[in-house]
């Protein structure tokens, strides 16, 4: 392929609940190849008292039927499966891990942590200090290698964030868009938004975002991971 090629492909992805999947959303997926990540937060017990539906009822029965649909119609290759890993639910990392490796290739550890404005109401339960090392490497590791599966060179996500991508775009469903995933339902940081005919309208923070530095911070100029993490989150 030539260079022009790479610019013309098109990537797809979509973060879902996973409620919801029938012929239509089945169709798409297959079509446009749309890479599809749903979390699990826990077993069915614990998940089903966080991700809830209106009237209270869990939806962890709900998402394991789905992946089972998704399998069945040969999607196995587009499913990514996160499951959040806290405080409170590392001991249940393995069997969770076994019970959901035959819908997906691609299983990774999501290591909750504190973000302001994004899990205010949850940080309790999220990671501090030093114990996130201490877990993953003894414990996450093993999990990895014994269920057959290749160690990433870092728990998280294969993709890099979409801050660090020029082609890398996050849209909500009010059809703002931005350029980071922790940064929506923070509508002063969107980059941009995408009207009713389709046609996507930037405005300034596309530029201001697209020339964030570590090097213009003085306390990233020092640190033995510059610039690979772009001066984090």
């Amino acid at each position: 392929r030539g260079l022009g090629d790479v610019y013309k492909r098109q990537e797809y992805s979509m973060v879902t609940n996973l409620t919801i999947v029938n012929s239509e959303i089945i169709d798409l997926i297959a079509k446009y190849k749309i890479i599809t990540q749903v979390s699990i937060d826990g077993i069915k017990e614990d998940h089903d008292k966080r991700r809830i539906y209106k009237n209270g009822q869990g939806t962890y029965d709900t998402i394991i039927s789905n992946l089972k649909t998704l399998l069945n119609n040969g999607l196995k290759n587009l499913v990514t499966i996160r499951i959040n890993i806290d405080e409170t639910n590392t001991k249940q990392a393995d069997i969770l891990f076994k019970t959901l490796k035959k819908y997906s290739d691609d299983i990774y550890f999501g290591i909750l942590r504190s973000y302001k404005g994004i899990n205010d109401n949850y940080k309790q339960n999220c990671f501090k200090g030093d114990c996130i090392d201490n877990i993953s490497t003894e414990q996450l590791h093993d999990i990895y290698v014994n269920n057959g599966f290749e160690v990433p060179q870092k728990f998280g996500k294969k993709s890099p964030c979409g801050l660090n991508a020029q082609n890398k775009y996050i849209i909500d469903n009010k059809l703002n868009v931005y350029k980071c995933d922790l940064l929506i339902n923070h509508p002063e940081c969107r980059v941009g938004y995408i009207n009713e005919d389709g046609k996507f309208f930037i405005e300034p923070n596309y530029y201001q975002q697209m020339a964030f530095s570590p090097f213009l911070f003085k306390d990233c100029l020092n640190c033995k991971f510059l610039p690979m993490c772009g001066a984090g989150c």
